[in-house]
């Protein structure tokens, strides 16, 4: 058995972890490191099996929109602050 193995699932799970790690307390910070994780493994695994192409653009889809929606929520929340300060 290889070790490499479980490589093609890691970018998914990485995608989801950063997809729920949203509505936690240090979300942005976590959410944005393993979204960008998952896009890195994700091309690893491209290189390493070009077999399981499916699971990693699926892998890489996930961790794209974990990392959009921390950063929307990240700006947002950035906009609200500055806008109370000023306001």
């Amino acid at each position: 058995m290889r070790k490499d193995h479980l490589l093609p699932y890691l970018p998914i799970v990485l995608g989801i972890v950063s997809i729920l790690s949203i509505f936690t307390g240090a979300g942005c910070f976590l959410g944005v490191a393993l979204a960008v994780l998952g896009i890195v493994f994700g091309f690893i695994t491209l290189k390493k099996h070009p077999e399981s192409t499916k699971l990693c653009y699926t892998g890489i889809a996930l961790s794209i929109v974990g990392l959009v929606l921390t950063l929307l929520i990240v700006i947002g929340f950035i906009a609200i602050m500055v806008a109370f300060c000023f306001a």
